[in-house]
């Protein structure tokens, strides 16, 4: 397990992850979690440095963090670099069930919220 953080913005942790097995690579980031697998031990290193490459950019920002909530709890979020309402990054996020609709169908309202992050001054 990795935690970074810049030195000017200490509260701003990203945090990678391998599992035992070494085929799980994930990164978190103020509650949005990104996940890959590598099976084969030539993709290895490459699929772990891809994470810590996430996890540095989304820790020096800007980003945001929308996470989509039913019942206090996340069932999706997404990670989006820089400001203005820019695209997410491919592999960087998930979104479902869509907004304002009903999770599983007849469950409580999807709702979305998160924390802004822009870099230190």
């Amino acid at each position: 397990m990795i935690h970074l953080h810049p030195v000017a913005w200490p509260r701003r942790v990203a945090v990678v992850r391998v599992d035992a097995g070494a085929e799980v690579f994930s990164f978190s980031f103020a509650g949005h979690v990104s996940t890959d697998f590598a099976y084969l031990d030539e993709d290895r290193p490459e699929t772990l440095q891809e994470r810590i490459d996430l996890a540095v950019e989304a820790s020096i920002g800007p980003t945001q963090v929308v996470c989509d909530t039913a019942r206090g709890v996340v069932v999706a979020s997404t990670l989006i670099f820089g400001h203005g309402g820019a695209p997410p990054r491919a592999g960087t996020g998930v979104r479902e069930p869509l907004r304002g609709r009903p999770a599983r169908g007849s469950g409580p309202r999807v709702k979305p919220k998160g924390p802004e992050f822009f870099p230190p001054p």
